[in-house]
């Protein structure tokens, strides 16, 4: 998990963790996912700093909040 969060904060691309994981590093941002209802696990995307967001990153994110 944490080679996931160290390829975010290098802005190549977004990562859905366990909510949990959303304060371990300072420099992203975690953004709550909704799911259906049925709570399994907390989650949300973990987006690298915005200077560093890819539009491919931000399509994702897009996407993600329409659906989430």
């Amino acid at each position: 998990m944490h080679s996931l969060l160290d390829l975010v904060e290098e802005g190549l691309g977004v990562a859905v963790v366990p909510r949990h994981f959303r304060h371990k590093r300072e420099a992203l941002t975690a953004l709550p996912l909704k799911g259906t209802g049925e709570t399994v696990y907390e989650t949300v995307a973990i987006l690298p700093p915005s200077a560093a967001t890819s539009p491919a990153a931000r399509a994702l994110m897009t996407l993600l909040e329409e659906e989430f």
